[in-house]
């Protein structure tokens, strides 16, 4: 008398948005860093774009030059930055509502598991009450015939 988990379809379907959640809140975060990385390597481009000590007029402008672009560049790569972490944000807002959808079933389908389950132990009870109850009655049916005779 095993029934089916009425909400299964909805369990898989929970469970592969669940899944697709996590794997964008991965490739938001692999984003997130990897634009990190990029801004550290610019912020030490910055240090090492010095002119030489014995440097002329020319090279002292395009070092400063070349500067100036670089803090550009991790000016805006900066704002990228703060763009992926709310990009980061609401993925794992995204994944934690999937995650409490996925157990708010999932507790359903442990109830209901725990209910088939119990269920099953009674039949089981009712079979061995029975076949008891016919032993006892075949039992005590054969000793009045005998007291009889």
């Amino acid at each position: 008398m095993r029934r089916r988990f009425r909400l299964a379809a909805v369990h898989r379907l929970r469970a592969v948005h669940l899944d697709q959640a996590a794997r964008a809140l991965a490739a938001a975060r692999a984003l997130e860093r990897a634009e990190q990385a990029r801004i550290e390597t610019m912020l030490a481009e910055v240090l090492a774009c010095a002119p030489p000590d014995r440097a002329t007029a020319e090279q002292v402008r395009l070092a400063a030059a070349h500067r100036e672009g670089l803090h550009e560049r991790i000016a805006s790569a900066r704002e990228d930055l703060e763009r992926l972490r709310r990009q980061s944000l609401d993925a794992i807002a995204a994944w934690e509502s999937a995650r409490a959808d996925l157990h708010a079933v999932e507790v359903l389908r442990e109830r209901f598991r725990r209910t088939e389950l119990l269920e099953q132990a009674r039949a089981e009870q009712r079979q061995t009450d029975e076949l008891a109850a016919a032993r006892y009655r075949a039992r005590y049916r054969t000793q009045d015939r005998e007291v009889g005779t």
